[in-house]
């Protein structure tokens, strides 16, 4: 199962890029996961979630690749890129 086995969550940006990318989706899912619960929401099903988690894995690769620190917090990186993509229209 795609979204089971995520372990970056509490890593840095050094983790980040050595990581399968198996890894970066599920943890990028479990977040997204997280963060809907905050919200008092969650995902209709397993095909959204996996649409999203594909979104924030490229969106924290395009952050690496444009120079974050690789002492900067995955989960800030994500973070960022879910309020990048909520202010775009993205649930």
């Amino acid at each position: 199962e795609w979204w089971v086995g995520g372990t970056l969550h509490a890593e840095r940006v050094s983790a980040w890029k050595k990581a399968t990318a198996e890894n970066k989706l599920a943890t990028c899912a479990d977040m997204l996961v997280a963060i809907r619960q905050q919200n008092n929401a969650t995902y209709a099903n397993k095909t959204d979630l996996k649409i999203d988690a594909e979104k924030v894995v490229k969106c924290i690769n395009e952050k690496v690749q444009a120079g974050a620190a690789d002492t900067t917090k995955v989960a800030a990186l994500a973070v960022e890129c879910v309020v990048d993509f909520k202010a775009g229209g993205m649930q």
